[in-house]
């Protein structure tokens, strides 16, 4: 699972990786054998010693034969190790750079209404924490755990071919062992699931909390919403304890087998030897084998809970990679008008948000506009104003009816192509800690210094711009912080602006503004509303609406009624 986007040359690293691994863990059990040897020839020559037949030369020649044993061994042993881990190293960079990508890629790509369900914080948390815990698991702890397998599986090879009978006693313990190692996996592995989703909430509130720092501030409420942080991490802390005192418990039960298979060991070996049935270095030679495996395997526990946490944190990943969204915004299908108007029409519209599905948002609302023209959506504040332009975006799809761009529905039209045919300020417009330049840029990539100039005149906003200290080049800051409502607003229309729309949609855009900074803002939509089909959302409006039709009709509606009521008052 963790490897799905492995190419040839991840394979080979793969491939390598386990082979390396597997080599150097068999080359690990030979220490037992080179051991024995050296044991029986001290155990000869003291007793040679002992009974004056002592011959240095052979003695040296066994024991130093031994030696450069272990050395060689420890040389190939080095070699083997760091190709090895060089190549899980070098594949799990590999993996992670292709999953990172693809995460960052596939939330990009997802529509309004999963973003309406999933918070911002759990998502940055799976793309960190997450992603984190997938490398964790598939880098070298994968090598560590071919390895000490293959030691294990070796050093049994090598006690039974010393001492069947001894090595099966001591391998009597190993079943105890695996199954305490597999209770261990298993509630390790449940507990870092629930520590995980509890530490991604708590992610998402920091991130909401240093996002709005300056109300949480405005209101002191740093106390408050760091007991809120403080309580989802309180959770993911009692998920964490329970999973350090298991990782405890079972530790200190598998060192407590160990020893106690160590004396059982001893006991037998000791009886064998009695009898006359092996040699001392074999003995010790069997105990090192089956203890060298055992090791191995204490060795390799451990890096399955990360494996396992690996696993469990790629399922929430793909998850989110493999989602096809019901509105694709990087498909490549759907038709594209050559010459678009820019005329728009909402047909008997009704709408309910997926989160809100019993509250009825839009009912039976039917708007048409001509291109080229100007209208306003007027209403309290929650009536669908702002829905209806994002039905107009597709950012959901209507319950009922049909919204037409230029006589064509728009789920028969490229939705790529769709958004940037639009223009859209907001009423909060988002601007990126970068240069003005570059969030210019956002709305064309190719945009020339001189449309640039063109688009931020239109806009109102090429003077301001240009009294500061590098001009264009001048980073803003997170959001746009070193600038105030006013400035940030027309920086917004100049970037609609520059992928020279059909449709201008504004959004409420001078809502959040001074009365001065509002003057300037409405100058400058004044001087570009008659290039598009143009749509304004006021707020501060004050009455009620009785109608709705061109301004001309409105207004002798009006006229005659003013009339009648004068005519009835006077009479």
């Amino acid at each position: 699972l963790q490897y799905r986007y492995a190419r040839p040359l991840d394979y080979i690293l793969l491939i390598c990786g386990i082979v390396l691994g597997i080599t150097q863990g068999a080359l690990n059990s030979t220490s037992p054998i080179i051991f024995k040897g050296l044991s029986d020839a001290l155990i000869v020559g003291q007793s040679q010693w002992t009974n004056g037949t002592f011959d240095y030369d052979e003695f040296y020649d066994g024991a130093m034969h031994a030696i450069y044993m272990y050395v060689g061994f420890g040389l190939g042993i080095f070699a083997l190790a760091f190709v090895a881990n060089s190549c899980w190293h070098i594949l799990c960079e590999r993996q992670i750079h292709h999953i990172r990508k693809r995460y960052f890629g596939a939330v990009l790509r997802q529509n309004m209404a999963w973003f309406d369900v999933n918070e911002s914080g759990d998502l940055t948390t799976k793309m960190s924490d997450g992603i984190d815990r997938i490398k964790d698991g598939i880098g070298d702890k994968m090598g560590i755990l071919f390895t000490y397998t293959a030691n294990f599986i070796s050093g049994m090879v090598v006690a039974f071919a010393f001492s069947w009978k001894m090595a099966l006693v001591m391998i009597a313990f190993v079943p105890l062992l695996g199954g305490l190692i597999g209770f261990l996996v298993q509630f390790v592995s449940k507990s870092s699931r629930r520590e995980a989703a509890e530490y991604g909430k708590a992610g998402a509130i920091a991130e909401e909390v240093i996002m709005g720092i300056r109300t949480v501030i405005s209101f002191n409420g740093q106390t408050k919403e760091a007991d809120r942080y403080q309580t989802r991490l309180q959770g993911a802390a009692k998920f964490g304890i329970r999973k350090a005192f298991l990782i405890a418990f079972g530790s200190a039960w598998i060192f407590c087998l160990i020893f106690v298979a160590m004396g059982v060991a001893f006991w037998y070996g000791t009886q064998l030897f009695i009898n006359n049935e092996i040699t001392a270095g074999t003995v010790f030679a069997t105990f090192w084998a089956v203890m060298g495996g055992t090791v191995a395997i204490g060795q390799a526990a451990p890096q399955l809970g990360a494996i396992m946490g690996a696993r469990t944190a790629a399922t929430n990943i793909f998850k989110v990679i493999d989602r096809k969204p019901e509105i694709d915004s990087q498909s490549s299908e759907g038709e594209i008008i050559d010459n678009p108007k820019g005329e728009i029409e909402f047909k008997h519209i009704h709408f309910r948000y997926p989160t809100r599905p019993d509250t009825k948002v839009l009912d039976d609302v039917s708007v048409k506009v001509p291109a080229g023209k100007s209208f306003a959506l007027v209403g309290h504040s929650g009536c669908g104003k702002s829905t209806l332009i994002g039905l107009l975006l597709r950012f959901y799809d209507e319950e009922f009816g049909e919204v037409l761009f230029d006589g064509i529905p728009i789920k028969n039209l490229n939705l790529g192509w769709l958004r940037k045919t639009i223009g859209v300020v907001s009423q909060e417009p988002v601007l990126f800690a970068a240069t003005i330049e570059e969030n210019l840029r956002l709305g064309k990539e190719d945009l020339t210094e001189e449309e640039m100039e063109r688009v931020c005149k239109m806009a109102n906003a090429h003077n301001f711009i240009k009294e500061l200290p590098e001009g264009y080049k001048t980073r803003i800051g997170e959001g746009g912080v070193q600038l105030s409502g006013g400035q940030k607003q027309r920086i917004a229309i100049a970037r609609a602006l520059a992928r020279d729309p059909k449709v201008l949609l504004l959004d409420e855009a001078t809502s959040a503004l001074d009365t001065e900074s509002e003057q300037l803002v409405q100058r400058a939509i004044d001087q570009v509303n008659f290039y598009f089909s143009f749509c304004n959302i006021p707020v501060r409006l004050q009455g009620k609406i009785y109608d709705r039709d061109k301004y001309r009709t409105c207004s002798v509606i009006l006229m005659l009624c003013a009339v009648l009521y004068l005519y009835i008052l006077f009479t």
